[in-house]
This record gives C-alpha cells, sequence and structure tokens, in this order.
C-alpha cells in the first residue's frame, strides 16, 4: 500500500512517515502539502503541539525513529517530540562516517526549528553517544542544553567486530530486525544461527521473507511490512553498520553539563551499574542514574516506557517561579 503511494505520488516514504500520518488518507494529505521526506530533512514531527522547548532524540543504530512513539506519547501533548532519523534510510544520500559531520548535519536541522536554547537531547542506545556531540557541539556555540539524556547508551560498543564479516552483518540485521520488531510490540523472527550460515546476499533474502511473515498475522503491520523488500532493507543494514562504526572510531571528551543516565534494569552485557560507570570520564558535571524496568528493547515499551517517560518530564520540566525567585536571591550579593 505504501509502495502505491510512493509510485502515485513520485515521492519515497520512509516508515517514519507513519508518524506523520498514521492513516493512508493523511499520509495522502502529507504529500500533497509537500512534506520533505528526503534524508536532507532528518527531523520527523512525532508531536508537535505544545508550549514547550521541544525535546529532539536520536535514532538508535537501526537509523530510525519508530520505537519513540510511545515514550513522546506518554510525555504528553504540551512536550513538543522531534525525532531524528538518520540519512540514508530512503536513498539519495549516503550514511555520514564522520561523527562530527553527522552532527553537524543534525544540528542545522535542529537549530531550523529552534534557534536558540535551552535544548533539551536525547537518544537510546547509540543515539544517546551522538546526542552527546551535538550538546558538545551546542556548547561550543555558547548555547545552553538544559537537559542531556541517555537511554541505555554503551559509550563504545565493541560486540560487533568488523574483521568477522559474516558474523558482523548476522549481529547487525539480528539487532536491527530486534529494533524493529520491539518498536511494534513483536518478538523477532529472525533466527541469529540462520544468519550465521549465509552470505550477505542470502542474509537479507531471509531477514526480508521473515518480516514479511510476520506481517501476515496482523493487520495493524501490513501498512508497514508491505514496504520491506530487499532494497528497503539494504540500505536500513547499510544505515546501521555506518553507524556502528561511526560510534567506534569515535572520541567522547568530557561533558560538563549535567546528564540523566537510563539504564535498562537487564542491561546489554553488563549489569546497570556497569554499563553507567564506563562513562565516569566522560561525564564532569552533574549526573543523574535511574533504572528502568526492562532490557534495551522493551524499556521503551509498554508499561516501562510510562516509567520512563514521568522521569523525563520531571527532569525537563521548566523551574517554577518559586525556584526561579530561589536562585536569583542566591546569585544575589551578600551584604
Amino acid at each position: 500500500m505504501i509502495n502505491q503511494i510512493q509510485q502515485r505520488f513520485n515521492s519515497s516514504l520512509p516508515i517514519s512517515a507513519l508518524f506523520e500520518g498514521d492513516t493512508i488518507a493523511k499520509m495522502v494529505v502529507v504529500l500533497t502539502e509537500g512534506v520533505d521526506h528526503n534524508d536532507l530533512a532528518p527531523l520527523v514531527p512525532i508531536q508537535v503541539s505544545g508550549e514547550l522547548p521541544p525535546f529532539f532524540c536520536i535514532h538508535p543504530g537501526g537509523g530510525d525513529v519508530l520505537s519513540y512513539y510511545s515514550l513522546a506519547k506518554h510525555l504528553g501533548t504540551d512536550q513538543p517530540f522531534y525525532g531524528i532519523r538518520s540519512p540514508g534510510l530512503t536513498g539519495g544520500q549516503e550514511p555520514f562516517s564522520s561523527m562530527e559531520a553527522l552532527t553537524a548535519h543534525y544540528l542545522e536541522a535542529i537549530q531550523k526549528v529552534q534557534p536558540t536554547g535551552p535544548y533539551h537531547l536525547g537518544g537510546h542506545s547509540l543515539g544517546g553517544v551522538i546526542a552527546l556531540e551535538i550538546a558538545q557541539q551546542l556548547s561550543l556555540q555558547g548555547q545552553v542544553v538544559h537537559s542531556l539524556i541517555l537511554i541505555d547508551s554503551m559509550l563504545s560498543d565493541r560486540r560487533i567486530d568488523f574483521t568477522d564479516s559474516k558474523k558482523a552483518n548476522a549481529m547487525i540485521l539480528n539487532d536491527l530486525v530486534r529494533w524493529i520488531c520491539s518498536a511494534i510490540n513483536r518478538a523477532s523472527p529472525v533466527s541469529f544461527d540462520v544468519l550465521l550460515e549465509l552470505e550477505l546476499d542470502e542474509q537479507l533474502r531471509y531477514t526480508v521473507s521473515q518480516l514479511r511473515a510476520v506481517a501476515t498475522t496482523s493487520e495493524q503491520l501490513q501498512v508497514l511490512f508491505e514496504e520491506i523488500d530487499l532494497n528497503l532493507i539494504r540500505r536500513y543494514f547499510n544505515v546501521c553498520k555506518a553507524n556502528i562504526q561511526m560510534v567506534q572510531s569515535y572520541q567522547a571528551k568530557p561533558y560538563l553539563g549535567k546528564v540523566l543516565f537510563l539504564s535498562a534494569e537487564e542491561s546489554l552485557d553488563i549489569g546497570p551499574q556497569d554499563l553507567f560507570s564506563t562513562w565516569s570520564e566522560i561525564f564532569s558535571g552533574a549526573s543523574e542514574h535511574v533504572t528502568i524496568p526492562g532490557n534495551h528493547e522493551s524499556l521503551l515499551e509498554e508499561p516501562n516506557v510510562k516509567l520512563m517517560a514521568e522521569k523525563i518530564k520531571s527532569y525537563i520540566k521548566p523551574p517554577t517561579a518559586v525556584e526561579i525567585d530561589f536562585e536569583s536571591v542566591l546569585d544575589e550579593p551578600h551584604q
């Protein structure tokens, strides 16, 4: 169905277009009104109403922002929420290989929506590392970053060894499918052991066939999964691989601003406290660590995401008049 719309309007819709038009009619309106879906516009407006400063949430390794929909919903209609997705997902532009170039690209898009601070930034998994670098660049501009929120982020994910290409490709596809399926509350249909036995082209075809099979069991998934073909999965694979390689070569610098670190109780390959400790040399300012029920994916699913949203809302809320007056008293020179 999405493929038919793309052919009719000669426009390429990413999966994240479902946020902007949750019915086919709305997607047609989006297209005919000229909303830019190409990779030169990485912002995905998931929730645009509200008077508060926007929360900009950077994609995880998979590149798209499907998994943020529930979080944006629980933050409420008064909190604008923009996802930021990777270049390369819809064709026409290659993924970035440099962290500095990528974040400069994202920062340009952010400042078209919000030219000055205070800024609220965050990201899940690899997206937290990218958000950190955006915060660094904003600080160099003299801008105020009010909130930097990292969600179960690993400073340097070395699980994937690119010297073993078949295993690395299998791990990337396994993680990618698990991410896509977790965003729609479905178990991954892909077997890592099967992927390990295949070459890349066969791995991609196997992945497509398994995802298409999932679509047959749910009408809700058909619009989403009918657009999943070999070319789309290859693009998502290339983006995910580029993102991981980029972060592996990134050298993070100490960050002086305040940070909220949210880790899953069942966190990656190490415990939540150990994961937080890996950032100790980077978090030079005030940092707060909160553990959220669930694993690396399910902390963004119901009911865990509601708890996360409550913590984020309290963390990024603007100061009350009483708090502002108190701060002004503290700033006054003493007699």
